[in-house]
């Protein structure tokens, strides 16, 4: 490794590979669910039931799931290319979209956020660190 060079490199990698994993968690666990039965004779009763993201979400949440793990690769495709400016816009827009999802499926995309917001830090630090020449 290149000193803090490939530091960015490898936290935006970390951080694609752990969403694209959130995704998968999502997408392949279950929820519980309920339902009430109105019946005549014993009365509203719930029914408890495991669900799926799918079965919940449709395909709208299929796509919203695969579109997060895609934003979570743009600031590696866009660092890759040298494109510092551009990797540092879709990262910031990246956690700002993941601390609202937060409310919504929990905390899963969490340590994803965490390497890149890492990543960019270190990005920052490296372009404007002391004997760097900016890229």
């Amino acid at each position: 490794m290149n000193g803090l060079r490939d530091w960015p490199r490898v936290l935006f990698i970390l951080a694609a590979v752990l969403a694209l994993a959130a995704s998968a968690l999502i997408l392949f666990s279950t929820s519980e669910g309920s339902e009430t039965v109105i019946d005549p004779e014993l009365g509203n009763y719930e029914v408890p039931y495991r669900v799926s993201w799918y079965e919940s979400q449709g395909w709208w949440g299929v796509v919203v799931v695969l579109a997060y793990a895609a934003l979570y690769y743009a600031p590696l495709h866009f660092y890759r290319r040298e494109r510092p400016g551009a990797a540092a816009v879709f990262g910031a827009v990246t956690l700002a979209l993941t601390v609202l999802a937060g409310f919504s499926i929990g905390l899963v995309y969490f340590p994803a956020a965490l390497a890149l917001l890492l990543g960019l830090v270190v990005m920052g630090v490296r372009r404007l660190g002391p004997g760097q020449e900016p890229t």
